[in-house]
């Protein structure tokens, strides 16, 4: 008889709900990188009973002692790092020799083989890795791959200062999209890991919200939200970015990464097939709108009005010209983490267009 083991795993005051069910011996879901964004925190998830293994996904000891024979699906979050693609051949190679049925891995909508960002290449091939083992057999493959969170618009100290000083900072200016909350991309994963074994195999989910907005109308809500007629946008240029971003103990791997998506937003990649229904069929839930996320984020303590906080976010602004950034290039090239020369844009790449735009899911 199948069993059931309920899991309820708050995330920033929402409750989702994980049922895992075997029919034999497994019956075990192991996640990955769960730090608390899409995922609870590890010890939120101690409090719960849930078993945690702290460790480097290079290290194949560690993956080998977190994939236990009674693991039924793995959930592969791919960390902002040069070594990401080792984790995941590590995690693939572990996973085959445990002989774990299923993988689910949350990946990006940009991921195309030949993208100017190394992490976006490196989450492509990831993706083929886990592909590779689908096609041969040894484990089907779900993805969820959503595109531009709303939290990199409104985290990182940006909302704060725009709700005490009406000044956004940001290096987007042009383009559409219709922004995920981390909690509707975690719920997404969550009813994926919680469906019946190989319900979602060979198939990929986009999360977003649920209209598609112009960076103007996303500025206009901000400023609605902070209480502000308007906002003072403050078009960042890449060498005070990086700035920006050390200060918030962004590094440079990740802020090199980061700094070539608006180039994505302007040629219309997020756009593109958007907005989805695939919150609403997972979940059962409406997807979360701009304006409900912005709100939820205003009224977290370090971004309500206060002085304190007025003064945090002066300082912070003006801190920025006092911290060290990046040459990026210099960096990467000093680690050897280029890129691949012969890059293109995802509009323009077949890859990108056959794994993205090829048949719709079945809904």
């Amino acid at each position: 008889m199948a069993q059931w083991k309920q899991l309820q795993a708050a995330t920033d005051g929402i409750t989702t709900t994980v049922i895992t069910t075997t029919s034999d011996t497994r019956s075990v879901i192991l996640l990955t990188g769960v730090t608390g964004k899409t995922a609870p925190p590890r010890a939120r998830l101690r409090s719960l009973g849930v078993d945690v293994v702290v460790g480097d996904l290079i290290s194949a000891t560690t993956v080998r002692r977190a994939m236990r024979t009674d693991v039924r699906t793995a959930f592969f979050l791919p960390a902002r790092a040069p070594l990401m693609l080792q984790h995941a051949a590590v995690f693939a190679a572990v996973a085959e020799d445990a002989r774990v049925p299923q993988i689910v891995m949350l990946s990006q909508w940009l991921a195309s083989p030949n993208h100017r960002s190394l992490y976006t290449q490196q989450v492509w091939l990831a993706e083929r890795v886990f592909r590779a083992l689908q096609t041969a057999g040894r484990a089907s493959l779900t993805v969820v791959a959503p595109g531009y969170f709303a939290d990199n618009w409104l985290g990182f100290g940006l909302l704060r200062s725009a709700v005490q000083m009406g000044v956004l900072p940001t290096i987007f200016g042009t383009g559409t999209n219709a922004p995920p909350s981390n909690e509707d991309i975690g719920r997404c994963c969550a009813a994926v890991l919680a469906a019946p074994l190989h319900q979602y195999a060979g198939q990929t989910f986009r999360p977003t919200g649920p209209t598609n907005l112009s960076w103007d109308e996303m500025v206009a809500v901000i400023a609605k939200v902070a209480g502000w007629k308007s906002l003072r946008v403050m078009h960042l240029p890449r060498w005070m970015a990086s700035k920006a971003m050390s200060q918030q103990g962004i590094p440079p791997f990740a802020q090199a990464n980061f700094l070539e998506y608006p180039v994505d937003s302007s040629a219309g990649a997020f756009a593109v097939n958007a907005p989805t229904n695939h919150v609403k069929f997972l979940t059962g839930c409406d997807h979360e709108g701009f304006e409900t996320i912005v709100r939820r984020y205003a009224a977290a303590p370090a971004n309500r009005r206060s002085v304190a906080n007025f003064l945090a976010a002066l300082f912070g602004l003006m801190g920025i010209m006092f911290t060290r950034g990046w040459n990026l290039k210099k960096w990467a090239k000093g680690f050897e983490v280029l890129a691949s020369s012969e890059t293109e844009e995802v509009m323009d790449s077949d890859d990108w267009r056959e794994s993205r735009l090829g048949p719709p899911v079945i809904l």
